[in-house]
């Protein structure tokens, strides 16, 4: 999220060939957009972790697989 909360080349260079205005508007609105996104993964998180638990996994690797999960999803 670091990439879109702070813009970036990269950012401005993806979304210019999708459309100028999405472009202007991920420069102005990156945090937002980060912070959403952010609260996305944190849901998702969560709730794959419950679905581990419910599935008999031991809780206390529950929270790292997860994580783990969710980063490579990603």
């Amino acid at each position: 999220m670091v990439g879109v909360r702070h813009g970036g080349v990269w950012m401005g260079k993806v979304l210019k060939h999708v459309s100028p205005k999405a472009d202007r508007y991920a420069s102005r609105y990156g945090n937002k957009i980060a912070d959403a996104i952010d609260a996305v993964e944190n849901t998702g998180e969560h709730a794959l972790t419950q679905a581990l638990m419910r599935a008999g996994l031991s809780w206390d690797v529950v929270g790292d697989l997860a994580k783990a999960i969710i980063l490579v999803a990603a």
